[in-house]
């Protein structure tokens, strides 16, 4: 549901990275979570219990308070790629464009057509409840089709997240 690897700690085989191709540029604020996404798919990923790293934070790093919208965008971009590989849909993957992301609305809405399974729906809702709280300017037409089409799968705790959402945006949901 979320990327709980820290980066410069991990390890894996050099033959993995050959195997999924790499970085993909079109994710560049969220390479590592779009790489993770691909690695789970073919193999196992596991955290260590214990901490082996120091991490800094500074303001100019791409995780920085500044950047979080930009990040969002991005993480969730990822994420609706990894669940249409999931599903079997190889052939459509999200376009990203940070003035209008409309295109990772539709791939959303299109998600939920496909009918999840239930053990992916709690991060798709997720990823799909952050996505509407930083995009304001996704097109009406948009927004309207990924709310009718994810309704049907939100919990009651996540209907009253998006309903928070759009009153302390004032933007109407």
């Amino acid at each position: 549901m979320r990327n709980c690897i820290i980066h410069p700690s991990s390890m894996l085989r050099t033959e993995i990275l050959h195997q999924i191709g790499g970085y993909r540029e079109k994710f560049r604020n969220s390479e590592d979570y779009d790489l993770w996404l691909r690695i789970s798919e073919i193999g196992g990923i596991d955290n260590l219990s214990q901490g082996l790293t120091l991490y800094r934070r500074h303001g100019s790093q791409i995780t920085a308070p500044s950047n979080t919208r930009r990040l969002t965008l991005y993480s969730v971009g990822a994420a609706v790629d990894h669940f249409l590989r999931k599903s079997g849909n190889t052939e459509v993957e999200c376009l990203i464009d940070e003035a209008a992301p409309n295109d990772i609305a539709e791939k959303l809405a299109l998600l939920y057509q496909m009918k999840p399974k239930a053990d992916d729906l709690r991060a798709i809702n997720r990823h799909a409840i952050r996505f509407l709280r930083i995009s304001p300017n996704i097109s009406t037409v948009n927004r309207n089709k990924l709310l009718s089409n994810m309704r049907h799968y939100l919990t009651l705790l996540e209907r009253l997240k998006l309903k928070f959402y759009t009153l302390q945006n004032k933007t109407k949901i």
